[in-house]
């Protein structure tokens, strides 16, 4: 039940955040914008023929034709960003680039243990191959995001046709996955792996195969690696399992295998770790730093530099240090930490014109002009999606998949990317992975609405 009015509310909740946005970014005349993305989520209800047309073709693909006339508009749409690829010159992806090139050259990840390795090593494959050569490496991260919408289109097809194509289409064309699937940043490697866990569960006999067990635990283990935040995975899967079988015991034996072979996927990292700082580190330790960033006294309960804080101190002790004055902080003034939960669900579900800054900084060689009107889109379709999820939700009464393992996995998922970053640093990019399971679970009832006589 909680997970039920969680995921009932949360459509709800961005959308507050939508309107809030504009104002806490000083800027009320970005209003306009979510009154045009509401617009372009509602219109469409007052032209029923031509929703009923272009419904009655897609129904009338096959599955094969329609998933290669997806995969082709992803790849028309994310071509410019493989011809003219850009180049990170600062934040997460220029450190993934910077330890990626260190480690093709044979130099190895470094000392540097804030950021997890998965994603430097998926870059440093294709460094090693080809060199750092922007158009492969963005052509390779492309390439990822694309194969992300067939494997959740399978997973989802067991359930129901309508959310599956609902999926595909919103990998392939939602303009925050195609801008961001340009860059080198990690969510697009945990989109990809995301479709992977999510196929995995879907599977008829996952509850029976321990296969499926260890395959799965393979796979998180790699997110993990990826988003440290997935090291999490085999308790969002017991509660999962539970709420799906509604057994306890039913959950166990599946629990421990797939948590089993997570660990045993992670392992090798985490006695990297050990050998290399005499200290136990399963796989980063940047959690301490940007739980301190964002509630430090000092903070703006979005971001600080906190590196000179325990400077001097190995990685895993500057760690520790920067988590217990975090929680110290937010012990000593819980007010202001609740108006900083307040203000971060508003940045973190309130936009997403920061992606497009994250990729091409705030004065990219295109130009300002191009710049906002790539901003604007990418708030545009934020808006429109909130809105249909918003009226999914309220005309439809039922949640007939709800109780599917990996649906109910994915709302988990969901609840702890939103706690976390009520807590942690919110940055929207962060949600990205959720947003084409959310399309999967809930275009459909809004598909319904527009093809609905009122």
């Amino acid at each position: 039940m909680p997970l039920r009015i969680f995921w009932r509310a949360l459509p709800f909740v961005a959308a507050v955040a939508v309107l809030a946005y504009p104002f806490y970014k000083h800027i009320p005349i970005g209003l306009v914008l979510v009154a045009a993305g509401a617009a372009m989520a509602i219109l469409p209800k007052f032209a029923p023929g031509l929703v009923a047309s272009i419904a009655r073709y897609a129904g009338s693909l096959s599955n094969r034709k329609f998933l290669l006339i997806v995969c082709a508009a992803g790849l028309v749409v994310r071509l410019p960003l493989i011809v003219f690829p850009t180049a990170p010159e600062a934040g997460d992806n220029a450190i993934y680039l910077h330890i990626a090139q260190s480690i093709a050259a044979g130099s190895g990840f470094g000392d540097y243990i804030v950021y997890p390795p998965g994603q430097a090593f998926w870059l440093a494959f294709w460094i090693a191959i080809f060199g750092v050569n922007m158009h492969v490496l963005a052509a390779v991260q492309c390439g990822l995001s694309i194969a992300a919408a067939p494997i959740t289109y399978f997973g989802f097809a067991r359930y129901s046709k309508s959310a599956a194509r609902w999926s595909a289409i919103f990998i392939a064309v939602y303009p925050s996955i195609v801008v961001w699937s340009g860059s080198l940043g990690h969510e697009t490697t945990v989109i990809f792996l995301s479709a992977i866990l999510f196929f995995i569960l879907s599977r008829p006999s996952f509850a029976e195969s321990p296969k499926l067990w260890v395959l799965c635990g393979l796979a998180a283990g790699l997110t993990a690696l990826v988003r440290p935040t997935m090291i999490i995975f085999p308790v969002l899967l017991a509660c999962a399992l539970v709420v799906a079988a509604r057994s306890v015991r039913k959950a166990v034996v599946p629990v421990l295998i797939t948590a089993l072979a997570m660990a045993l996927t992670i392992a090798p990292w985490t006695v990297r770790n050990y050998l290399h700082f005499h200290e136990f580190a399963p796989i980063s330790t940047n959690f301490g730093w940007v739980l301190l960033s964002a509630n430090h006294p000092d903070s703006d309960g979005i971001y600080m530099e906190v590196a000179q804080i325990g400077k001097g101190l190995s990685h895993v002790e500057q760690d520790r240090l920067q988590r217990r004055l975090a929680i110290q902080a937010i012990a000593s003034n819980p007010l202001l930490f609740a108006k900083r939960v307040v203000m971060r669900v508003i940045v973190q579900w309130g936009g997403e014109t920061s992606i497009v800054d994250s990729i091409f900084g705030m004065t990219p060689s295109f130009g300002q002009t191009v710049r906002q009107v790539l901003r604007a889109l990418a708030q545009l379709a934020w808006v429109w999606f909130v809105c249909a999820w918003c009226i999914s939700v309220a005309r439809s009464r039922t949640m007939p998949l709800f109780n599917e393992l990996p649906i109910v996995w994915v709302v988990c998922l969901t609840a702890l990317i939103f706690v976390m970053h009520s807590i942690l640093e919110p940055i929207a990019r962060h949600h990205l992975p959720l947003l084409p399971f959310a399309a999967g679970i809930s275009l459909p009832a809004y598909g319904s609405w527009l093809l609905r006589k009122t």
